[in-house]
Order: structure tokens, then sequence, then C-alpha cells
């Protein structure tokens, strides 16, 4: 059964780094520097509206590098390998930075 990705798996990784697989021969390793939760706008009497409370990931990479926006497969050594539709969100002081949304 796949592992279910909620904020709190990943609100338990802040600091930690993660590797974004670009292909074959690439990858980027990134920090997780913020996981929030996000409003639902989701029916509450829709049983099928709510899969899971969305949130929102924030990564932060080397200057340097620069991914453009699209799916990425996201690996981690304790959360099972997952695929994320992954944003440049501009740099900061310390790096590049790229958000995650689940919804």
């Amino acid at each position: 059964m796949p592992q279910r990705l909620t904020c709190r798996l990943f609100a338990d990784r802040l600091g930690e780094r993660f590797r974004i697989v670009v292909d074959a021969d690439n990858a980027l390793d990134v920090e997780l520097i913020e996981a929030v939760e996000l409003p639902s706008h989701a029916d509450e009497n829709d049983e099928d509206s709510i899969r899971r409370d969305p949130f929102s990931l924030l990564f932060l990479g080397p200057k340097e590098s620069y991914l453009p926006q699209r799916m990425y497969l996201l690996e981690h050594p304790r959360i099972e390998p997952f695929q994320a539709f992954v944003v440049p969100i501009g740099p900061n002081k310390k790096g590049m930075r790229y958000e995650v949304i689940f919804n």
C-alpha cells in the first residue's frame, strides 16, 4: 500500500535533504524548509471531494541550479519516492526556492 502523503509526514522532515530526480543521470539535492497546511475548499458533505487536506512544501536548492516547472520524482530515505509538480518560485539569499502543492 502506498504511503499516505500528509503535511505532518513532511513537517517531521523539516531541514532534511530530498533529491529531485531530473533524469537517469541527473538529480538535484534540496532541503525541505517549510511544510504548511492550506485551507480546504472542498464540500464537507461530499465524501468524494476530500481525499487529503491540502498542503504546500517549500524546498531550497543551490543558487547556481535552476529546474523548470514540471513533474519530477522526489526521493527521501524515509519516504517512498513520489511524483510531484515542482515549481521554481525564485531565489532568496541562500538559494533557489521550489514549491510543491498537494490538494
